[in-house]
This record gives structure tokens, sequence and C-alpha cells, in this order.
């Protein structure tokens, strides 16, 4: 790779930078000039895209500033509202044109040195390269929450990443292309990446000194955290396969009403027990009409999968040899 310096030009960029702003920010001018100093090391064209996830009064005027400075390297999108930084992603995505996706978030994470290495690290067989902030120097409390979070991914999924919240990613633009960002799913994309077929890396980055202090969120925070976890195992592991999902839930829960059923039939009939004082009949039908309610759920889910499988394969071509 050219280690010149170039200055960037209109020509069609190498690679684009995408930081959203939904959150937190640092100084936008720090990290527009510490990350562009490093692209340009890099002779690579550029460009960065911002997009505005709420009122940043300071950072826009920031923006507005670069822009007269960087007209043709710096582009600016605003949200008429909260959209969510998965929504702002895609936003910076769609008006993006380099081959390589730099996302960053709107503050130091890793130091901006560091990046070079995760473009060092993109090789032909690698598709996306993932930081992970390494040594952390942060608070107790956040590396505890860090593990905790990564067993029940590793549990659920059978990925083991270490920093998958990580802002600092180096994507192929296939990449963005084919996974589907809502929600809070950004959180999630090497797992999504790997869902469809791509090959992720995680190569760990000296963590940013501004990152170094204690998040602790409200409990409704971590609740919607574990439901993500869950969302993404579901569209992990059953996306293609729906019915093995709700299959096996609605077969347990259709046993167990057959079994309780056929218990309180066979006392009514051999036994004399009446059933007016018994629930447990009820609970029993209760449970059979559930769990074939909850069968056919997973049916009409390979249907569906079925008639929208041509459109969306799910495997990824690396070479044809002929």
């Amino acid at each position: 790779m050219n280690q010149e310096p170039a200055a960037n030009s209109p020509e069609q960029p190498d690679v684009s930078v995408l930081i959203p702003i939904s959150d937190r920010h640092d100084d936008i001018g720090s990290i527009f000039n510490a990350h562009q100093e490093i692209l340009a090391k890099l002779g690579l064209n550029y460009e960065f895209i911002f997009v505005l996830d709420g009122q940043f009064s300071e950072a826009e005027n920031d923006l507005k500033n670069l822009q007269k400075a960087h007209r043709e390297s710096v582009k600016v999108i605003r949200f008429n509202r909260i959209r969510g930084e998965a929504a702002a992603l895609t936003a910076a995505f769609s008006r993006s044109s380099g081959n390589l996706l730099l996302t960053l978030p709107a503050y130091f994470q890793v130091q901006p040195s560091e990046i070079e290495k995760l473009f060092a690290a993109m090789t032909d067989d690698r598709d996306a390269i993932i930081a992970s902030r390494f040594p952390r120097g942060d608070n107790w409390v956040n590396r505890m929450q860090g593990r905790l979070f990564h067993k029940i991914i590793s549990w659920l999924v059978k990925e083991s990443f270490h920093d998958i919240a990580c802002g600092v990613r180096l994507l192929r633009r296939a990449v963005m292309k084919r996974i589907s960002l809502y929600g809070d799913l950004h959180r999630f994309i090497p797992l999504l990446a790997i869902q469809k077929g791509f090959r992720v890396v995680e190569i760990p980055l000296a963590q940013a000194s501004e990152d170094y202090h204690l998040r602790v969120y409200r409990l409704g925070v971590y609740w919607r955290r574990l439901l993500d976890i869950l969302t993404v195992f579901f569209l992990i592991k059953f996306t293609h396969k729906p019915l093995r999902f709700f299959g096996l839930i609605g077969s347990v829960l259709g046993a167990s009403g057959l079994l309780i059923t056929a218990i309180t039939v066979y006392q009514r009939v051999f036994q004399r027990m009446g059933l007016a004082e018994r629930p447990l009949f009820l609970i029993g039908v209760l449970l059979c009409l559930v769990g074939l309610q909850t069968f056919f759920i997973g049916l009409v889910g390979e249907i569906i999968i079925f008639t929208h499988m041509p459109s969306e394969p799910g495997y990824n071509i690396e070479d044809i040899i002929e």
C-alpha cells in the first residue's frame, strides 16, 4: 500500500468513513483531523459521512465549518427526528461510494493511530475487520458488564468476540449491502455478517484514554440489550428454518398438554374422578391448542421463507473456477 501522503480528491473514494452522531460526541473537528491524517498517510482517497441523529447544535456548527473547508470530502446528513444509530449507519451507507467502509463512533474509542492496523489486516481472504479495545483501561464495572454480555452471546450464538459493540470496524461494501440494520442491531454487525457468509476477524486496538469512564445504565437498558441478543440469536439460528424453532416449542407444549389431558381422562374413566373441580384438564387442552398454534406459526414462517428465498441467497460465492 502506498505510504506517501496524498491529498484527497473528488475521484472515486477508496474508503468511506461513516460516523453516526446519535448519543454523545467528542470534538468533531478533532475526530475528523485525527482520522483523515491517517487515511492520507496511507495514500487513500476518502470521504467522511456524518449523520446527525438528534439535536446536536455544537456538532452541527462544527460540521458546517468542516464542509466549507473540505467540501469534496465531507457529507452531512440530518434526520428530522431521532431514528437510532442503526438507521444512521444505513443512511450513511446509502450515500457512500467507497469500496471499503470505515465505521467510527462520534467519540474516541480507540487511538486514531491504531486505525492503520485495520487496513493492514484487510487481506483478500477477509471481509470485515472488527476492533477490540485492548488492553482495557476503563472501570472494572465496564469490563465485567462486557464479559457477561459476550459470554451470553457466545453461549447462544456459538461465536466468540471480545468487544462486539465497539463501533470501530472496517468492512467491504458487500457486507453492508447484504445485512439489514434496524433497532439496535448495529452492535451485532459482526454476527450478522457471519450469518450471511462473510469472513470476520477481530483484532486488538489500543483503547483511547477518552474512553476511560464508568458506564452504568438504567435497568431497562440492560433488559433491551438482552432482548437484542435473543433477536440476533433467532435471526442467526432460525431465520431460514423457523419451523425448527417454533416446531420444537409447539411440540413440547402439545406433548405436555396431551399427556396431562390423557392422565385426567384416564382418571375420569377408570378411577371415577370428576373433571369439574379439576382445572388440570382445561390446562392440558389449552397447552394442546397453544402447541398446535405455535407449530403452525413455524409452518407459515417456512412458507414465507420459501417464497422469498430466490431473492435473498444465504451464501457468498468467493470464486468460480472454470
